[in-house]
């Protein structure tokens, strides 16, 4: 599953865990997948966080990385 990500979203492995990979790691012990996330940037308030507002111009993003998954 993480390798059809990574083809079909052109994505890229991260240096450090991100603080919700633990949460997904537990759902995975009970079925297969792989999870991804779309950033908002290095500037952007990170998730988890008072400041942090999802920017609705992620969307696009996000739903064209789920047609693709779909689809591929």
């Amino acid at each position: 599953a993480a390798e059809k990500v990574m083809a079909v979203c052109g994505g890229k492995l991260l240096d450090e865990y991100m603080r919700w990979s633990e949460d997904f790691g537990h759902y995975l012990k009970k079925c297969s997948g792989a999870y991804f996330g779309i950033g908002a940037g290095e500037k952007h308030p990170p998730l988890h966080t008072e400041s942090y507002e999802y920017p609705d111009t992620l969307l696009p993003y996000a739903v064209e990385a789920f047609i693709k998954l779909m689809n591929g």
